[in-house]
C-alpha cells in the first residue's frame, strides 16, 4: 500500500537528482524513491562502482535508443510506455555481456511478446516430461519405481502445459496482469506455489536418479551385441 504522504528521496540517491538533466535516459523521480518507505532499512551509501554503472548505461541507453530508430520493430522490445513518458523497459539488456544464463528477463520481457516465448519454455518442459510418460511400458526393476516414474514424469508434463496456458491468457488478456499480481500477494497461494514447486522439483530429481538406479537389474538383451547385418539392407 502506497502512502499519501510525499516521499523524500533517499539520502543516498540525491546523486542522481544532481546530476542528471532532461535528456538524461535513466532518472531518478522526485515522485518515487523506493528506499524511502519505512520497510527499507538499508541506506548505504552508493559505492563508486554503481554511479560508475549509472553514467555508463546512460551511455548504452543513448546507443540503443538510436539502434531502434534505424530498426523501429526491435523498439517494443526495449522501451516502454506509460502516462510519463518513454522509460527502457528492462535496464538488464543494458550490460557489456550477455550472461551465461539469461534468465526469463531477457525473453521479451517488455510489451511485444512478454509472455509468449515464455510459454515457449513451458511448452518445452511438457514435452520433456511427455517424453518420459511415453517410457511407462519399458522395463522397470520394480511396480513401485514405474508408478512413481509415470508421476513423476506426469507432473513435469502437467506443470509444463499448465504455465504454458498460463503464460498464453496473459499475454492475450491484459487485466489478467493486475488479477495476478494481487493473487500472488494472499500468504494461502504463496504456500501452495511452494508445495507445487517442491512436487516439481522432486519428480525432475527422481527422474534422474531412477535412470541410473534401475541399471541394478536390466534385461539380458542389453547385453547382446546386434547384428546390424540383420537390420539394415547390404550388400
Amino acid at each position: 500500500m502506497i502512502s499519501e504522504k510525499p516521499l523524500q528521496t533517499a539520502p543516498e540517491h540525491l546523486y542522481f537528482l544532481e546530476h542528471q538533466t532532461p535528456d538524461t535516459p535513466l532518472r531518478h523521480s522526485l515522485q518515487y524513491c523506493r528506499r524511502s518507505y519505512p520497510d527499507c532499512s538499508t541506506h548505504t551509501p552508493l559505492p563508486p562502482a554503481a554511479l560508475a554503472r549509472w553514467r555508463l548505461a546512460n551511455t548504452l541507453a543513448d546507443a540503443l535508443w538510436l539502434h531502434c530508430q534505424h530498426r523501429p520493430s526491435y523498439e517494443p522490445f526495449y522501451f516502454t510506455s506509460s502516462s510519463l513518458g518513454r522509460f527502457v523497459g528492462e535496464t538488464r539488456y543494458l550490460g557489456s555481456h550477455t550472461p551465461n544464463f539469461a534468465g526469463l528477463s531477457y525473453l521479451g520481457h517488455v510489451n511485444i511478446a512478454r509472455d509468449r516465448l515464455k510459454a515457449v519454455l513451458a511448452f518445452a518442459a511438457a514435452a520433456y516430461g511427455a517424453l518420459h510418460v511415453a517410457a511407462w511400458r519399458e522395463f522397470f526393476p520394480s511396480r513401485v519405481e514405474r508408478v512413481l516414474w509415470v508421476a513423476s514424469a506426469l507432473v513435469i508434463a502437467a506443470s509444463g502445459v499448465g504455465v504454458w496456458l498460463f503464460f498464453l491468457a496473459k499475454e492475450a488478456v491484459g487485466r489478467l496482469e493486475a488479477w495476478v499480481v494481487g493473487w500472488r500477494a494472499q500468504s494461502g497461494v504463496r504456500g501452495v506455489g511452494r508445495v507445487l514447486l517442491a512436487l516439481f522439483v522432486l519428480a525432475r530429481v527422481y527422474l534422474v536418479v531412477e535412470a541410473f538406479v534401475s541399471l541394478r537389474e536390466v534385461p539380458v538383451a542389453v547385453y547382446a551385441t546386434p547384428e546390424w547385418t540383420d537390420l539394415l539392407l547390404h550388400l
